[in-house]
């Protein structure tokens, strides 16, 4: 099932508050999201920016915490 459910930034509020959402930072949601923004917004479509914006920069903010360099960064924040 592709994921992105939901503007992104109460979604991304319980994740910040502690809820686990399980999938909803995932790799395929982040293709998903950009995919249907892309589109969405190609035709014509009404879509905010702010919410896509917050849940797509913390995709990529969660992807990158499992890059090689930021180990403690992830390991703090669990």
């Amino acid at each position: 099932m592709w994921r992105p459910q939901g503007s992104g930034i109460p979604e991304i509020k319980c994740i910040l508050s502690g809820v686990k959402l399980k999938g909803l930072l995932s790799f395929k949601t982040l293709v998903a999201k950009v995919l249907s923004l892309t589109f969405g917004l190609s035709s014509g479509l009404m879509i905010g920016k702010k919410g896509p914006f917050v849940h797509v920069s913390s995709m990529i903010a969660n992807l990158l915490s499992k890059v090689r360099p930021f180990p403690l960064i992830r390991e703090a924040r669990t």
